[in-house]
């Protein structure tokens, strides 16, 4: 993994780091292909939107662009990871005024089972792990991610590719890293208020003739669902062909959005 800190060559962020005492950071994880990232608006302004939420001076676009380059390959595919943290210094949770962000920017190879898991499908479990109903930062891509890593841990353990994460009520609210597409008697329909406002899923909802509906759809419903699909940024639309006991086979729907993912964002 190539990293820069603040600009820099390095792998060292200080202990007095806001983000490693308190979870205190936004990040975004943007796909490139050949230093191309097609989403990078979507993105820049969702980080934008975090840090005037937590009083962060908002980094620029293009100094962020310029330094992700720095450590992608010249070509193919790759993943970079942007962090801004609170920076340094404060007296325990009171941030010290004035005191700068920190910058962090890693660079990952991509994945090789993304390709796999689109044609193939993932086999998710439902989480013990509940969301809570309108947590602070909701929406946004904040470094506090304790029921996303609990419920990773789930699925390390039994072995399954992705979890569904319900809210206090039983509905399906999203994905560890995705959000998540139904087909409810051959409607389309999504979580209206998920814990993280998705890039790829605001791609998808500004593709005109869409009929996406924004609704709650409880765990019990999912006996009705003729498809089942995860979308983020870097993945792209992959379908589900397993929730517990339930079994889906990719369909038109699966095939029509990764068919538009492919034709504008590869």
């Amino acid at each position: 993994m190539r990293t820069l800190v603040d600009g820099q060559p390095g792998t060292v962020v200080p202990v007095d780091d806001r983000a490693f005492l308190y979870g205190e950071s936004l990040f975004e994880t943007v796909a490139f292909r050949d230093r191309q990232a097609p989403l990078w608006s979507r993105h820049m302004a969702r980080l934008d939107l975090g840090c005037r939420s937590l009083g962060f001076q908002p980094p620029r676009p293009e100094q962020l662009l310029a330094e992700c380059r720095k450590v992608l390959p010249e070509s193919g595919p790759a993943i970079a990871r942007i962090t801004i943290t609170g920076g340094s210094g404060g007296r325990g949770y009171w941030p010290a005024p004035d005191a700068p962000e920190r910058r962090v920017i890693q660079c990952r190879d991509w994945p090789g089972e993304i390709d796999r898991q689109r044609s193939a499908g993932l086999r998710l479990t439902i989480s013990k792990s509940r969301l809570e109903s309108g947590p602070v930062g909701e929406g946004l891509k904040h470094g506090n991610r304790l029921v996303q890593v609990m419920a990773a841990r789930e699925c390390a353990r039994s072995g399954h590719d992705e979890a569904v994460l319900l809210d206090q009520a039983g509905s399906i609210v999203e994905a560890i890293s995705s959000n998540i597409l139904l087909v409810v008697d051959d409607q389309l329909m999504t979580h209206p208020r998920p814990v993280v406002s998705g890039v790829g899923l605001g791609w998808l909802i500004d593709q005109p003739g869409l009929d996406l509906r924004l609704r709650p759809v409880a765990g019990e419903d999912l006996a009705r669902c003729s498809e089942v699909l995860v979308i983020n940024s870097v993945s792209g639309v992959r379908p589900a062909i397993a929730i517990e006991q339930y079994r889906f086979r990719p369909g038109p729907t699966c095939r029509h959005l990764q068919s538009l993912w492919n034709e504008q964002l590869i």
